[in-house]
């Protein structure tokens, strides 16, 4: 549990349940204290080596099929990064 200051008021967050419900890992650092900066590169690094598959919240707009067609030809092209590049496009 981490805690933090706003104005007078404390306020404590869960990390852990921070954690499961944005579905990513968190860790807690303080960069002035040097504290964990080690550690929050350790843990990107071991989720950037794990790869995932990106996906869009634009694609349940009306720009959705737009996005979806444009991101299949950058893909026929061999367009690194298909999806990005087409929302940008977009």
């Amino acid at each position: 549990m981490d805690q933090t200051f706003d104005n007078d008021r404390i306020i404590k967050i869960n990390i852990e349940e921070l954690e499961k419900r944005i579905g990513l890992p968190v860790v807690e650092i303080s960069a002035l204290k040097e504290m964990n900066v080690d550690l929050v590169m350790e843990r990107a690094y071991a989720e950037v080596i794990k790869g995932r598959e990106s996906s869009s919240v634009l694609r349940t707009t009306a720009l959705g099929h737009l996005i979806r067609d444009v991101e299949t030809a950058f893909k026929g092209i061999k367009v690194d990064n298909p999806l990005f590049h087409a929302i940008k496009l977009v």
